[in-house]
């Protein structure tokens, strides 16, 4: 029996919840829920008509008949990594804010990747079935692809080199190719998508208020790190002490480097001969570390708690 078309499918559904992930053009998708009032319209929760275009459904699913009622004296407890506890999720007036670490563009993501991803969206789907609201971000790390040290040339770079194409056009490419990735596994899409290299100045500033509280500096190199001793607490999640790391244990460890202590990190690194993917900031032209990125994003779009 030939497969059914997916308007058929669509004009079989009339009158049905439903959840349509729409590809909107240049790797980004929506996900819209509703009851399917036309082939072209369904009406959300708020009973406000969404228009869609058939043409752009890429994923399509009739939600069953569920009495989220029936659950909601229900919770969800997960391992603290902090406290080393179960804690109950219970969200700040029925939302929970989760920020999910998304892909680094520089080539198609594996099962381990896309297993983060679909573990981020099982926790989000059981925390709405227990009538919690969730706002989820999911980040794009289109700057800095894996370099292991400062000598390293970026992967991505290295790929533009050899193609002869601009590096962002091959970070789009990847990006929507992970989109892509989602839809066909019926991940649920995020509520934001943001990119690493549109929220530069927010890194940025965010490195500046480090380095005003003492716990960032300019190392002799130039670039900027971040000071482990200089707070307290460093290693609380990763069970690591200061004391007991060796130089090394981070992949951008080099004997010359410009750091004050080993397990120092870097905020900022400045570009020295690379031309491309970089940035001007207070400390000269560069791109940033891996980590500000991820806490410059979620502080900005999650209103500072996760």
């Amino acid at each position: 029996m030939a497969a059914m078309s997916l308007r058929t499918q669509i004009v079989q559904a009339l009158g049905k919840r439903v959840t349509l992930r729409l590809h909107e053009g240049d790797g980004t998708f929506r996900d819209i829920v509703g009851v399917l009032q036309s082939e072209t319209t369904l009406i959300d929760r708020r009973g406000e008509t969404i228009h869609f275009n058939p043409d752009e459904v890429a994923v399509f699913r009739i939600i069953p008949v569920f009495n989220r009622r029936d659950v909601s004296h229900g919770q969800l407890s997960i391992y603290d990594t902090m406290t080393r506890k179960l804690q109950t999720i219970l969200g700040q007036d029925g939302v929970v804010t989760m920020y999910c670490c998304g892909p680094t563009v520089y080539r198609d993501a594996h099962v381990g990747n896309l297993r983060t991803f679909l573990l981020a969206d099982l926790l989000s789907r059981t925390l709405q079935m227990l009538g919690l609201e969730v706002r989820l971000v999911q980040n794009i790390t289109d700057v800095g692809h894996m370099a292991e040290d400062f000598s390293d040339v970026d992967k991505i770079l290295a790929e533009s080199e050899k193609t002869k194409v601009d590096p962002f056009e091959i970070a789009r490419s990847y990006e929507s190719k992970f989109h892509q990735d989602l839809a066909l596994l019926n991940i649920k899409a995020a509520d934001s998508y943001p990119r690493a290299s549109e929220k530069m100045n927010q890194m940025i500033s965010a490195i500046e208020q480090l380095i005003a509280t003492d716990h960032a500096y300019v190392g002799t190199d130039g670039s900027v790190y971040f000071d482990a001793t200089s707070f307290p607490s460093y290693g609380a999640l990763s069970g690591n002490r200061l004391d007991a790391l060796k130089p090394g244990h981070r992949y951008e460890y080099s004997d010359d480097g410009g750091k004050k202590f080993h397990a120092d990190w870097a905020l900022w690194k400045l570009a020295g001969t690379r031309t491309q993917m970089i940035w001007d900031s207070p400390w000269g032209a560069g791109y940033p570390g891996w980590h500000i990125e991820c806490s410059a994003m979620s502080i900005e779009l999650l209103d500072s708690h996760v």
